[in-house]
């Protein structure tokens, strides 16, 4: 039997204009791709916030690896945030650390010698198809090059739940299907990701679970139960 590593129970998220989210309830399952779609403005980065416990819900439990989030002190809810890896919108990377000590930054944090961080950075950005030098500045990036980096800073500590916020949002269909294969690899090595995206074509290309918001609700929608041979532009025409 498959283990929730995500549940909510109940949760309304609220902000200064009313209810974003109202009484919804859904479970995350290990090892799961999962899509979040909606509109713009539906939800969908308060959601994830709230996974990650950098935002708390006006109602409703949420339980995170078998551990209630409301009411965890700083270093429980730092002990739980180490189980997961985020990529945000936006790409902040430090600009005077070069790119393998950007991504090498967070096993600096946890106290990993400097070396060994970065062995572990080169070893990741290789698996990942990117190659760099080891001096190179993160400002000689392309957008794609970059999503990619702030994939693998999110991903070197071997999180269990990686949760990916739009990463495509400002990309081509080129970058973006590369930017999809190489979430679809981490999922296949076991890791859960959660990913938000506006563009359903996506969805019918992986073939994976739809978390859909939809009138301050959540509606889960399962893949189709063979899987669609569909390119992303053959896909955004049914849509």
């Amino acid at each position: 039997m498959v283990e929730p590593c995500v549940t909510f129970d109940r949760i309304s998220i609220a902000h200064s204009e009313g209810f974003l989210l109202r009484n919804v309830s859904f479970q995350i399952e290990e090892k799961e791709f999962y899509f979040l779609t909606g509109a713009s403005g539906s939800g969908k980065t308060s959601l994830l916030r709230v996974i990650y416990m950098d935002l708390m819900p006006f109602e409703g439990a949420v339980t995170l690896f078998d551990k209630k989030t409301r009411g965890l002190n700083a270093k429980a809810k730092m002990t739980l945030r180490r189980r997961l890896g985020i990529v945000f919108q936006e790409n902040d990377f430090l600009p005077h650390l070069s790119i393998l000590e950007n991504v090498a930054l967070p096993l600096h944090v946890r106290g990993f010698d400097a070396r060994k961080a970065l062995g572990h950075a080169e070893d990741l950005l290789a698996w990942m198809g990117v190659l760099v030098k080891p001096t190179q500045s993160v400002l000689t990036l392309s957008g794609g090059e970059k999503k990619r980096l702030a994939i693998a800073r999110a991903v070197i500590g071997r999180p269990d739940v990686l949760i990916v916020d739009e990463p495509t949002g400002n990309l081509d269909e080129d970058t973006s299907l590369k930017i999809l294969e190489l979430l679809r690899r981490l999922n296949n090595d076991g890791m859960t990701v959660i990913m938000s995206t506006h563009n359903q074509s996506f969805v019918h290309y992986l073939n994976k679970p739809e978390l859909r918001i939809e009138n301050k609700g959540v509606m889960l929608n399962m893949p189709y139960t063979e899987p669609q041979d569909l390119t992303v532009n053959k896909a955004a025409r049914h849509v």
